[in-house]
Order: structure tokens, then sequence, then C-alpha cells
């Protein structure tokens, strides 16, 4: 089984700290609001040393979220 590295997502809302304590590293200092995994072009989903999961269909896209202000979610159909 391969360990999937999350793609990260600065946005003004986002936390500064929680993702980076969630994931065991230093804090960057940027707003960090969403944490990506899965497939989402271009924004794919990588193995932990930076391939590409080879032969791997990942047919889904699961976000965590770290808000340090109020937003608004969303849902699509598709």
């Amino acid at each position: 089984m391969e360990r999937l590295a999350g793609r990260l997502q600065h946005y003004d809302w986002g936390s500064s700290t929680a993702l980076a304590d969630l994931r065991g590293v230093e804090p960057s200092g940027l707003p960090e609001a969403e944490l990506w995994f899965g497939a989402h072009r271009p924004r794919s989903s990588e193995v932990v040393d930076g391939r590409a999961p080879e032969g791997v269909d990942l047919p889904y896209l699961v976000k965590l979220l770290a808000a340090d202000r109020p937003l608004s979610l969303q849902t699509h159909p598709d």
C-alpha cells in the first residue's frame, strides 16, 4: 500500500497551524485552508516519495478543512 501525500490549498480564511500540526511539520506561516487527497486536476495526490500512484485510479476527492474565519460550505452534485 502506497502512502499518499495530500496537496495544500492556501486561502485567506485558512489556519496557519492546524494542518501543519496534523501533518507533524513546522507551520509555514501561510494560511493553510485545505488538504486534498484523491484525484482533482491539477492537484492530484502523489505517493509520499513524489511519484504518481502507478496504475491507481483515485475516483474521489477528500478535503480536510482548517478554517480560522467563518466560511460557507458548498456541495457539488457531480
